[in-house]
């Protein structure tokens, strides 16, 4: 995946607004998504949600792949089972459409 090179931040934005408008920039101040400005959701924190979520992302599909693995583990040493029900855990099959849906797949 190319994209510009994390991380991001928010920046006030330097134009007039009211209310005031917010910025999503690389540290280096390249503008990646504009000014937010909505009206009836506050610019700054969402700005500082897509920041947070892209700047993340990568942390964030490690931890899925790692808990992906850990399940695989115990699924092959027959502990994803309830005993209780005879069913087997959906876990394993939930983090993988996570992890698919993620990666655009």
């Amino acid at each position: 995946m190319n994209h510009t090179q994390l991380p991001w931040e928010v920046r006030k934005h330097d134009g007039q607004g009211s209310p005031p408008l917010f910025d999503v920039v690389t540290k280096t101040g390249l503008s990646i998504c504009g000014a937010f400005s909505m009206s009836k959701q506050p610019a700054k924190e969402n700005a500082e949600f897509i920041v947070t979520a892209c700047n993340n992302h990568y942390n964030f599909m490690e931890l899925l792949n790692a808990a992906k693995s850990l399940l695989a583990d115990a699924h092959d040493r027959e502990e994803c089972y309830d005993e209780i029900t005879g069913e087997m855990f959906d876990d394993f099959k939930q983090l993988t459409e996570a992890i698919d849906k993620c990666e655009g797949r």
